[in-house]
């Protein structure tokens, strides 16, 4: 990439030493911190002033985990986005194309920066052992400079080491819970039955134990209750 510090990988230290980070803290930092404390070193290289980052079955599906996190400016550091309709988040082209980031006011540079409306990135990457999006979205206000074509690229490279991170501390606490259960598999199961993270053997002793099985969900007996 060419153009001035921010339009090249002058990034790249920072971004390896970001990628580190991430796993290391996926080891130490508790699953239910984690989302906020990834972005908050993700900021010094991609600013924002909100991010929503959850995951779901697809774009008419329902969110089944996540969070959304701003600045004072937006009016509320954190809530939940359990619930939210995915297509309310997230563009069908990016579902459509996992793992390429776009800019959501169009796919040139965005024309909203004279305009008061906020103008943003996405991504999604599918999750090959669960099927479920894991996704992404960060926006600024028109006043703010708008996203340039570095910060989408680190966007993509970052994504999914973040996807990937949260999923490892998650799976890090529910090993936590195996010392103590000393159950023989685990996944992260919602009421819905929709499995959000598993080891891999999880899946294939389900399989083992009930072949006709397909999908996100666990056959409906198996639902949490």
């Amino acid at each position: 990439m060419s153009g001035g510090p921010r339009e090249s990988l002058v990034f790249e230290p920072a971004l390896n030493e970001l990628i580190h980070e991430l796993h290391d803290g996926a080891m130490r930092v508790p699953a239910g911190e984690f989302q906020p404390w990834a972005l908050r070193r993700l900021q010094p290289l991609l600013p924002a002033g909100r991010w929503a980052w959850g995951v779901g079955c697809g774009e008419r599906d329902r969110v089944h985990a996540g969070l959304e996190i701003g600045d004072p400016e937006y009016r509320g550091a954190i809530g939940s986005l359990t619930g939210r309709s995915l297509a309310s988040l997230l563009s069908p082209q990016a579902v459509a194309r996992p793992g390429v980031a776009r800019f959501t006011a169009g796919d040139a540079r965005p024309a909203a920066a004279a305009t008061q409306d906020a103008e943003g990135l996405e991504i999604c990457v599918r999750e090959s052992l669960s099927g479920l999006f894991a996704f992404l979205t960060c926006t600024r206000r028109a006043r703010q400079p708008p996203f340039s074509l570095a910060e989408r690229a680190v966007l993509e490279v970052v994504a999914p080491h973040l996807f990937t991170a949260w999923r490892h501390a998650r799976l890090a606490a529910l090993h936590a819970q195996l010392l103590q259960c000393r159950a023989q598999s685990a996944a992260v199961v919602d009421r819905l039955g929709t499995v959000h993270v598993a080891e891999s053997r999880f899946f294939s002793l389900l399989r083992t134990a009930r072949p006709q099985w397909s999908g996100t969900r666990l056959p409906e007996p198996l639902w949490p209750t």
